[in-house]
């Protein structure tokens, strides 16, 4: 049982991660929220345009107040 909630959570935090990818490319600023245990964590990702036009996403974390 806990080995099928962890790899629900790894499975939900990635597509979070990719859903932020994909709303950067468009310009959208995009904030995903993950957990680690009992610890929130936030992945502000911040759009870095590359050569040729390639837009790379960043991310930071950075602990939650609310």
């Amino acid at each position: 049982m806990k080995l099928l909630l962890f790899l629900a959570t790894v499975f939900l935090e990635i597509m979070l991660l990719l859903l932020c990818v994909w709303l950067v490319r468009f310009g959208v600023p995009c904030v995903c929220v993950s957990w680690e245990g009992v610890d929130w964590l936030v992945y502000y990702i911040a759009p870095i345009k590359a050569r040729g036009g390639i837009v790379v996403a960043r991310a930071v974390d950075r602990r939650c107040w609310w």
